[in-house]
């Protein structure tokens, strides 16, 4: 009888033992030193020209809503024109949607929104094309990025 009940305890603490580790695995925490997501990179150069001359961390531009938490990179481009690249992180996809919902339209400036990224980009170009170029090299950027 005491053997069975001993058994029976240890199959169910590795039972318990393993269920702790699927929802660290799926949650991607392991205790005190879980690793901080990697920031993403702009594109140092889009062609036909966009150079980027700078990037660093920046408060939100005035497009996106107060009141929600995130943290923004902002990237300045040169070179056939001019554009202010901010990235800013939500916690998750339905605030960086509800967030691009809230946005207003304004001229010559482009919101979308990317996984957790809301991205807002202000530009002078002569041509949409080359506008085109550079949010599709920020948008290939972001899915390649592991989130």
């Amino acid at each position: 009888m005491r053997i069975r009940q001993l058994v029976a305890l240890l199959v169910l603490s590795f039972a318990l033992f393993a269920c702790g580790k699927g929802r660290q695995a799926k949650t991607g925490t392991e205790g005190p030193q879980a690793k901080t997501p990697e920031k993403p990179n702009l594109p140092q150069s889009v062609s036909p020209g966009w150079k980027l001359a700078s990037l660093a961390q920046s408060p939100a531009p005035p497009e996106v809503p107060a009141g929600a938490s995130r943290e923004c990179l902002e990237g300045t481009y040169t070179g056939v024109g001019s554009a202010i690249v901010w990235l800013c992180r939500f916690a998750d996809r339905a605030v960086a949607f509800h967030a691009l919902q809230s946005t207003k339209t304004q001229r010559q400036i482009v919101t979308f929104q990317e996984g957790e990224y809301l991205v807002v980009v202000e530009w002078t170009a002569d041509s949409i094309a080359d506008l085109t170029a550079l949010i599709h090299a920020v948008k290939e950027n972001l899915n390649t990025h592991p989130r």
